[in-house]
């Protein structure tokens, strides 16, 4: 049996998306773009990039909204690296 999603309740899911948000927020505050927000900015209007390219991570970026979605699949469900403790063998 596969053990039960977990969202929003600070154990699964939702304590993930909490660090991410604490991570934009962070880098925002700091004025970078670690990730490269500003990338598909460039390559979608190149005319208008370098008008935005030396204020990008001090105004542009800290007003920018992130929204993160995450979609997972297991591949091999019950397969390891390492032996469990307890198992035969392990």
């Amino acid at each position: 049996m596969l053990p039960r999603r977990r969202d929003g309740d600070g154990r699964g899911l939702g304590r993930h998306r909490r660090r991410v948000r604490r991570g934009g927020a962070q880098a925002r505050s700091l004025g970078t773009d670690p990730l490269g927000f500003g990338q598909p900015v460039r390559i979608q209007d190149p005319a208008l990039w370098p008008t935005l390219r030396g204020q990008w991570n001090s105004r542009w970026f800290p007003h920018a909204t992130v929204d993160v979605s995450v979609q997972t699949s297991l591949v091999m469900p019950g397969l390891t690296a390492l032996p469990l403790q307890g198992a035969p063998g392990g």
